[in-house]
């Protein structure tokens, strides 16, 4: 049976690949492309697991907690608080929510 698997917050950038005066077959360029983009999600692929929702996506959470500490840091005590509340709430409902769905 088919098994979904969603990211969500996942920003991967390819980087530019530049040919010239390339002789070879289509087929091969297209192998050699193909290669060249597995490498690359290969190297990223604590970035690719980091945001899989099926793990609860620890990367959204990591953003949510941090940015709750730093705003109990970095502001009035009472406004800290409360943000840090916020982010610490909405970590938990997302990463319950990405693995529920």
């Amino acid at each position: 049976s088919p098994v979904f698997v969603s990211f969500t917050g996942l920003a991967l950038t390819f980087p530019e690949v530049r040919l010239s005066e390339v002789s070879t077959t289509s087929y091969l360029l297209g192998q050699e492309l193909i290669a060249h983009c597995i490498a690359f999600l290969l190297l990223n692929s604590p970035v690719l697991l980091g945001s899989c929702d099926l793990l609860g996506n620890p990367v959204q959470v990591y953003r949510h907690l941090q940015t709750g500490l730093s705003d109990l840091l970095q502001r009035p005590l009472r406004e800290g608080a409360a943000s840090f509340a916020r982010h610490l709430s909405s970590a938990s409902l997302a990463s319950v929510s990405a693995v529920s769905d």
